[in-house]
């Protein structure tokens, strides 16, 4: 956990929390709230959206899978461990969780392949896809960063997109070149062109020239692409961020939990220096958000994913200026990964989405809404 969010805990989370070290019970479930959070007041705003790859509920909300992986954990983990704390702080104490295993109707990708390239399809244009494969021509598909970057209200560089996987590079970019993206190793011209005038170049080069290892090809690794992320945010301070994590899932393809988890206890560090950023420009007076989110789920043999039901399975976490807190929620009706993006339209006053494929606000979660 960053030493910010210690800070902010006072001495009765504290302890709760060594209480929840000690024997680690799945978070309160609340009833939905019934308090609308209002949209957002000004223009000046701070949004960061973050997607780990194939990461399970079961790990972020509960502890290690020790029954079903043995001596494969990491043996420092003391019984009962969170692996990611700073996640689940956002979820209980500063914001909302959804998708806690077993805790009101489903939370689900779309399918009905769940596989990455169509999840990320779905998550960030807030419509369901056709597409089943990571292959897909993605040319047509208008995500939310898109539509944010064509809007009056946000200056040309202020949507940025960082991804460990290359192949996100072609979703996230925008046909007018407003969003600048990142992902992989490859190189993204536009990028180190305004990188050249706030002394980041070292960090793009050092994520071009890295080892692809846990992925291959033009995969680059989480802690570069973190690295780039968090610095580019001080330095910026963009409107919207999107952060792809990817390690987790690569690990877990090989069948290596150990990998997995100590991805996963990255990432949540990440989540906390992202969070530190946002708390600090919610204190210069912009309105903020963070949304924590996953792609797919996985299989029960863990190593794959696919057409498997519980491959389908997600979460999400969500905190800052706009969001109330209210702890874990329980939906009314199953939700999908399509229902981020109209949630989030929604609190920054964008219009409704009405194509027939698009998803719908998640009344209650971020804020309440018309039935």
């Amino acid at each position: 956990m960053s030493n910010y969010l210690r800070m902010r805990f006072s001495r009765s989370l504290a302890a709760a929390a060594l209480v929840a070290l000690a024997a680690p019970a799945a978070p309160r479930a609340e009833t939905l709230a019934t308090d609308a959070v209002p949209r957002a007041k000004r223009a000046d705003f701070a949004v960061a959206f973050v997607a780990l790859d194939g990461v399970r509920a079961q790990e972020v909300f509960g502890g290690p899978d020790r029954e079903l992986f043995g001596a494969a954990v990491d043996e420092s983990l003391p019984a009962g461990a969170e692996l990611a704390p700073n996640l689940r702080a956002l979820a209980t104490h500063h914001g909302v969780g959804l998708g806690v295993p077993g805790r009101g109707p489903s939370f689900r990708a779309s399918g009905p392949r769940y596989v990455s390239l169509p999840g990320y399809i779905e998550m960030l244009s807030g419509r369901s896809t056709a597409c089943t494969h990571n292959g897909c021509d993605v040319s047509q598909v208008r995500t939310f960063l898109s539509e944010m970057a064509s809007t009056g209200a946000v200056a040309a560089g202020e949507v940025v997109a960082f991804a460990s996987w290359p192949r996100l590079e072609s979703l996230l970019r925008d046909e007018r070149g407003r969003v600048l993206v990142s992902a992989g190793r490859r190189r993204a011209p536009a990028l180190v062109s305004a990188a050249a005038d706030s002394g980041l170049e070292r960090l793009l080069a050092e994520g071009r020239s890295a080892r692809p290892a846990p992925g291959r090809e033009l995969y680059r690794p989480d802690r570069f692409t973190a690295e780039l992320a968090l610095a580019w945010a001080r330095h910026h301070r963009p409107k919207l961020l999107f952060l792809g994590l990817g390690d987790a899932d690569e690990h877990a393809h090989r069948g290596n939990y150990a990998g997995y988890v100590a991805a996963l206890r990255q990432a949540d560090r990440v989540v906390g220096k992202l969070w530190e950023w946002l708390e600090q420009e919610r204190a210069r007076g912009r309105e903020t958000l963070l949304v924590v989110t996953t792609d797919h789920g996985r299989a029960r043999g863990f190593v794959h994913h696919d057409r498997e039901p519980e491959s389908g399975e997600v979460w999400l976490i969500g905190a800052g200026s706009f969001v109330h807190t209210r702890g874990v929620v329980e939906l009314s009706r199953p939700g999908r990964l399509r229902d981020v993006v109209p949630s989030v339209r929604a609190l920054l006053g964008l219009p409704r989405d009405r194509a027939r494929r698009a998803g719908a606000e998640l009344c209650g979660v971020f804020r309440a809404c018309a039935k």
